[in-house]
């Protein structure tokens, strides 16, 4: 799977020449986020620990209940990645040619599959 294949499926009930876009207007903001947080750590691909970076600094109903629900904070969560992440030695890459590591994508790939169950037409 390509970083295209993840930001542009084609669903077979469309023509071949359109390809609608996956995302929300929230997650195409995280993404834009975790790409900050790779170049801030110097790294070449967004993992799901830069996904999870971004995903604590946006103000997400959701991920509010899960915390709750888990008993974290946003501040703790944000302390374990950031301890998990180590600075890396490569010059800052042009977010625009940043890739997913292979774990960002299934990370990806899981949420499509568990918004499709939910009859979502976008993650």
């Amino acid at each position: 799977m390509t970083d295209q294949d993840l930001s542009q499926p084609q669903p077979q009930s469309q023509p071949q020449t359109q390809k609608p876009d996956r995302f929300t207007g929230e997650t195409r903001q995280l993404i834009e986020i975790a790409k900050q947080s790779v170049n801030a750590y110097r790294h070449t691909h967004i993992t799901p620990e830069h996904l999870l970076l971004a995903l604590i600094q946006l103000q997400s109903a959701s991920l509010n209940l899960a915390l709750g629900t888990a008993k974290a904070s946003r501040e703790q969560i944000g302390m374990l990645v950031k301890h998990h992440l180590r600075p890396g030695n490569e010059a800052s890459i042009p977010e625009h040619l940043l890739t997913f590591s292979e774990r960002a994508k299934r990370v990806i790939e899981t949420a499509w599959e568990e918004s499709r169950r939910a009859k979502a037409q976008q993650i």
